[in-house]
């Protein structure tokens, strides 16, 4: 099974690799926002998830946020 896992586990990540090289490629924005959300320690679920979206930046998206949140962006 050690060996199933780590084949999935190379294939994948090289999946995710290339396809966020392609994303950036593609995209001509030059600022991301990263969003995540988790899952970690609910008894009731059956597993651990974390999730990220990586999002262009708009500059307007930034005006959801609660001003404690907000960060200027870095160049």
């Amino acid at each position: 099974m050690d060996d199933v896992i780590r084949a999935m586990d190379g294939t994948l990540l090289a999946s995710v690799r290339d396809d966020l090289r392609l994303f950036l490629q593609l995209n001509p924005n030059q600022k991301f926002t990263i969003y995540s959300d988790y899952c970690l320690d609910d008894k009731r679920k059956p597993n651990k998830v974390a999730s990220f979206t990586i999002a262009p930046m708009i500059e307007k998206s930034m005006n959801i946020l609660p001003s404690s949140m907000r960060s200027p962006p870095t160049t």
